[in-house]
């Protein structure tokens, strides 16, 4: 092949600049890349008037062509430190900064390529590459794949024509660093190197026949010797893809030294330390390269493991990334060998070391007819070859680019060099073979089986085994299967119905043999297509008038990708497989596991299978095993094993739920359902009805008899007019449960039901809740609301004066925010009302005209009416008359905020002979018309952590010598008196 090379002038001018491909292609305002980076305007001048690569039959061999608005793609992959210009400061990455469009115009006999409106480019390290692809976007990877179904013939006439490969599949880069200037024009040149290898397969015909040549499927060695046609081998997986990876390669180890290289120094180079092909895992985010296992020293990939970039979520362009179990070289219709000729193939892949620890690199499959006359239309046969070692080596011993020259060179496929692998065939190798011999490894291979069986007008049931994930179910192999149904295929291993196929492509495909001695085949079956499964009808050998039918989808493995959709449920079929979908499914019963993907819409009736849900999922009758909700919307009508909503939303819509329900995100209980599970043990997470996150009952969630508990961590609604009951409810870490209008948390004719509120907790009650072991804090949302405490030590907030009754050690709050509006009758009133042992007011003016006794707290749990749970005045101004008393009969009092008596006086004891206890936490102002005090035979003590202001009087205190300016610090002005 000759040498293609550009030489080309630059014009550079400095000018300032956005660098990003949006400057280009969208035409949006240009977004920096590494801040100020120097800048250059550049224009590539060739000399060649026609510069386009073809093939030109003679002795020029490959010339490059090019026609006006053609492009050449110039890929910046480098970051700068800021510091300066020049090489020096520029590190290499994986990823692709900028993609800039070198567009080539001729005006006035000149031809020139510019980049859109002269936009200058920044300084830095370029890789050139034709034709340029816009895909090549701000930050993403970069590679070229080839297409391992290759033509050897050229399409136009159908004449034998090898280079047909290199023309559809080789591509070519070249590397320069482009240095910002202001001085003029900047005359540069660099090399366009070949990316792939292109060995060629040349089979001596000895066979003394004249054979018409069809294909040739070059894979990894399969045998070690000659002996049969092993078309069911153990062939390996091989790389397809190369990609641009200059920071992973070192490609800063040649690259300033990149000048003093000749051409194929720089196609070694170049090979070596800036291309990979695509790896299993990778350093980082931005590479997703390892540098181990794909470092081109060995291009055949474990087929069990997953080869990067196959999902396409991370790569930004449409190249094919999968790997492949066989390349296939295609002749067309009028390759004709002779007898003693040799048969010529030649195929373009990514070079590297392709060593299967087999003395034999690569094994052909020669396919052949023999020529009668004409054009072939022989029979048809095939021949297994082993290949040896190429005939072209070259390098130099012991270099790193030729470090498998020795008995292993033939392993090693470099893109600069001719390699020829030489065999040859012998009569004694073709054999005969039958369709279901083969494995099929593409669609074309597939196609041309289908026909093949379409000739055998007696074949029936037809068996494939299919390597690899590129075999489609195309239009065309549906057509033959249409036109000839006495053809029943089926598919032993992995194929795709992709979108242009009608809505019953699928029943053109079997899953079922009419007699049990048949070998059964496993299919994979990914549909990227609406299908339409009906009932499977075979015939029936004995007795013709009654086929066999089937009416259940199974013996294979069903991926609905996204876009497509599998419908069983208009035929009424049972699926019996397992389940993969990123489409939609409509199914009547499923017996089968379930991964139903972020994209993923699957609807059934019932499922007899483990599902793992990330997409949106319904089952309207019955699921009867395990359910694992992973940030998708499922929603589920009975349940006969657990559920796990472990993120997203979970809805429960049915009757009954036998096993443990679990929510971590969020539920909703939308049918009145009954929850079955039962646990002896009292643990945490395990009982009939779990809810960690937020929990929204809007149906009776009931569950009737011992041992099924409910337990709350999250949050939890229950709507108007709902009941729920457990044997154990239980609130614990900070849970909070709110209970709407009407609604009810263990009735009183549950008898054996109980709640427990535990520290931290909360329950908002405007509904009934019974038998409340409160530890928590509950409140009262609603007057008519009725809440039954009977055990526990925590906090009731009854500000709205419902119903409540609680024991002993129960806080029950009532809380007044801004007293000003209300008299103190009004206040008493709502303390008995509310059945308050504590209350709180907070701000306002507190006002009173008379002597008053405030001591309207609760009796239910003391022998007199007090506030035995203490009262707390929270910066409220005390306004009374001069001689009056406002007195409160409390146990405790807390002063906090700023807390002033400006008339009047207030009086604090627990009983007429029984003194108090006073805590200023804040700040307690007594004017001069003030009095704060004790009882005269019920002295009060006060304790200041906060301050005193006293203008006023403070007596009847019981340690007075503590209050005073003198021994106090927080204490000004008046002292306390006895």
């Amino acid at each position: 092949m000759k040498t293609s090379r550009f030489l080309s002038t630059m014009a550079i001018t400095a000018l300032l600049a956005a660098c990003s491909n949006e400057d280009f292609l969208n035409e949006q305002a240009p977004v920096v890349v590494d801040g100020n980076r120097p800048t250059a305007k550049v224009a590539l001048v060739f000399d060649e008037a026609n510069t386009r690569l073809s093939f030109d039959k003679g002795e020029k061999g490959w010339q490059w062509y090019y026609n006006d608005g053609d492009k050449i793609g110039a890929l910046l992959m480098d970051t700068w430190d800021e510091l300066a210009d020049g090489i020096d400061h520029y590190k290499f990455t994986d990823y692709v900064h900028t993609n800039y469009p070198f567009i080539r115009t001729k005006k006035d006999g000149v031809t020139t390529w510019n980049t859109p409106e002269d936009a200058a480019v920044c300084e830095g390290n370029y890789f050139f590459y034709f034709p340029y692809d816009k895909k090549f976007t701000h930050r993403g990877l970069v590679g070229w794949s080839v297409n391992p179904v290759q033509k050897n013939y050229d399409p136009a006439t159908g004449d034998y024509f090898q280079m047909q490969a290199i023309k559809d599949n080789q591509r070519w880069l070249g590397y320069k660093f482009i240095n910002a200037t202001d001085e003029g024009i900047n005359k540069i040149n660099f090399d366009f190197v070949p990316l792939f290898a292109t060995p060629a397969f040349k089979i001596a015909n000895n066979t003394g026949m004249k054979l018409k040549v069809t294909k040739m499927v070059i894979r990894t060695s399969t045998n070690e010797t000659n002996d049969g046609i092993d078309l069911d081998g153990t062939s390996r997986l091989m790389a397809t893809t190369m990609m641009l990876a200059p920071k992973t390669a070192k490609f800063g180890n040649v690259n300033k030294t990149w000048e003093d290289k000749n051409f194929t120094e720089h196609t070694r180079d170049m090979w070596l330390h800036a291309q990979r092909y695509i790896g299993e895992n990778g350093e980082s985010v931005d590479e997703q390269i390892d540098p181990v296992k794909a470092n081109g020293n060995s291009l055949l990939i474990d087929p069990s493991t997953t080869v990067h970039g196959l999902s396409g979520d991370f790569w930004k362009t449409d190249m094919e990334l999968a790997p492949t179990y066989e390349y296939e070289i295609q002749f067309g219709d009028n390759y004709i060998v002779g007898a003693g000729d040799y048969a010529v193939g030649r195929i373009v892949m990514p070079g590297g070391v392709y060593n299967h620890n087999e003395e034999e690199t690569f094994e052909v499959l020669l396919f052949v007819e023999k020529v009668t006359s004409g054009n072939g239309n022989g029979e048809q046969m095939v021949a297994r070859i082993d290949m040896g070692k190429p005939q072209t080596q070259g390098g130099i011993e012991g270099s790193e680019w030729d470090d498998v020259v020795s008995d292993q060179a033939h392993k090693f496929l470099r893109p600069d060099l001719t390699q020829v692998f030489m065999a040859s065939v012998d009569a004694a190798a073709l054999q005969s073979y039958s369709i279901s011999d083969f494995k099929v490894a593409s669609t074309e291979r597939l196609e041309w089986i289908l026909d093949q069986a379409n000739n055998n007008t007696g074949a029936k049931d037809v068996t494939l085994r299919t390597i690899g994930k590129r075999v489609e179910l195309s239009k065309a192999a549906f057509d033959i299967l249409k036109a000839k149904p006495n053809i029943r295929l089926h598919i032993d291993g992995y194929i795709t119905l992709p979108k242009e196929l009608p809505i019953n492509a699928i029943n053109k495909l079997y899953f079922h043999y009419p007699t049990s001695d048949l070998t059964s085949a496993k299919t994979i079956l990914n549909i990227e297509s609406k299908q339409v499964k009906a009932k499977e009808k075979l015939v029936n050998m004995v007795n013709p008038s009654a086929p066999y039918t089937f009416d259940v989808l199974e013996n294979c493995e069903i991926i609905v990708a996204e876009g497509g959709e599998l419908d069983t449920k208009t035929k009424d079929i049972t699926i019996k497989s397992k389940i993969t979908n990123a489409g939609k499914v409509n199914a009547a019963d499923v017996e089968g596991d379930i991964e139903n993907e972020v994209t993923g819409n699957f609807e059934a009736d019932n499922v007899n299978g483990v599902v793992k849900n990330y997409g949106t999922y319904l089952v309207k009758v019955l699921q009867k095993k395990d359910v694992t909700n992973k940030g998708g919307n499922a929603t589920i009508a009975n349940a006969d094993d657990e559920l796990l909503n472990e993120d997203g939303t979970m809805t429960l819509t049915g009757k009954t739920y036998k096993k443990k329900v679990t929510n971590n995100d969020v539920m909703n209980i939308n049918g009145d359902s009954e929850f079955e599970y039962e646990n002896a043990a009292m643990t945490e997470g395990e009982q009939a009805l779990n809810n960690h996150g937020t929990l929204n009952i809007n149906a009776n969630a009931i569950a009737t008899g011992m041992q099924r508990r409910f337990y709350n961590d999250g949050t939890v609604v229950i709507a108007e007019n709902k009941t729920v009951n457990f044997s154990y409810i239980s609130n614990y870490r900070g849970g909070k449960i709110t209970v709407k209008d009407g609604a009810i948390m263990i009735t009183k004719k549950n008898t054996e039901g109980s709640v427990v509120n535990d520290i931290e907790s909360t329950i908002e009650n405007a509904g009934t809740v019974h038998n409340i072991k409160n530890n928590g804090f509950i409140k009262v949302l609603d007057q008519v609301s009725v809440t039954n405490v009977t055990s526990g030590e925590g906090i009731i907030d009854n500000s709205e004066m419902g119903d409540v009754s609680y024991n002993d050690d129960q806080t029950c709050q009532y809380i007044e925010n801004n007293i000003t509006d209300m008299t103190l009758e009004q206040l008493n009133n709502n303390v008995k009302t509310a059945d308050a042992n504590q209350l709180i007011i907070n701000g306002g003016t507190l006002k009173f005209e008379d002597t008053f006794s405030l001591n309207g707290g609760s009796i239910t749990c003391e022998n007199r009416g007090y506030f035995g749970k203490g009262v707390v005045l929270n910066g409220v101004n005390l306004e009374g008359t001069i001689g009056k008393y406002l007195i409160l009969y409390t146990s405790t009092l807390s002063i906090e905020g700023e807390t002033t008596i400006n008339h009047g006086e207030l009086a604090v004891l627990q009983q007429n002979t029984t003194g108090a206890t006073a805590t200023v936490n804040g700040e307690l102002n007594v004017s001069n018309y003030g009095t704060f005090r004790g009882g005269n035979s019920a002295k009060l003590t006060l304790n200041v952590p906060g301050y005193v202001h006293n203008s006023g009087t403070i007596k009847n205190i019981h340690n007075y010598t503590d209050c005073s300016t003198a021994v106090n610090n927080h204490w000004t002005g008046n002292a306390a008196q006895n």
